[in-house]
This record gives C-alpha cells, structure tokens and sequence, in this order.
C-alpha cells in the first residue's frame, strides 16, 4: 500500500478523503479476497510503501527501479535517503511476498 503526505491543520494529520476512500475500499477487497481464498487481512498485507515525491518521475524517465538510481539520473541532496529506504522496503515486500508464497 502506498503511503501517501498528509495535510496538517494546527499539528494534527488531516485525512485526505479521497485517499483514505481508496484505502478503505482496498481494505474492503483485500478482505472479501482473503475470505475466498483463506488467509486473513494481516497476511495479506505484505507492506507499505511511503511517500516518495519526485524519485517516482526520475525513476520513470530513468527506466529503472528507484533503489538503482544515482547522480547521473537526476538524484542529488536528501533523495539519496529515499533511494536507499526504497529499496530496504521494496526487499522487505518482495521477501515477505517469497516466504507467503514459498
């Protein structure tokens, strides 16, 4: 699930109600699927993915993942930090994806 930046109004997160509406709808589909074919919600959910603001356009111009890329592909400063994270989360997914399935 992606994660997505938040409005604050006087320090308090306010819910963007047309994200929140795709989570909740997610969450309803993701249950009914988990009641056909048996695991619960809990297993499902294999991870989230946070906010990851403008690596997502280079990533796409770059043809290539985000945790790959580099200086030549347009990241400098503090988009090294979301380089790296990305991909410690997206292994994460990806191995909790193999032990679900192995």
């Amino acid at each position: 699930m992606q994660q997505y930046t938040a409005k604050k109004k006087e320090g308090v997160r306010q819910a963007v109600e047309a994200f929140e509406r795709i989570i909740h709808d997610q969450n309803k589909e993701l249950e009914a699927l988990g009641k056909f074919f048996g695991p619960d919600q809990k297993a499902i959910n294999l991870g989230e993915v946070p906010t990851l603001s403008s690596v997502v356009p280079l990533s796409q111009q770059a043809h290539a993942p985000i945790f790959a890329l580099g200086s030549k592909d347009g990241i400098v400063g503090s988009h090294y930090n979301r380089v790296a994270d990305a991909g410690k989360f997206y292994h994460q997914i990806a191995n909790n994806f193999i032990q679900r399935v192995g």
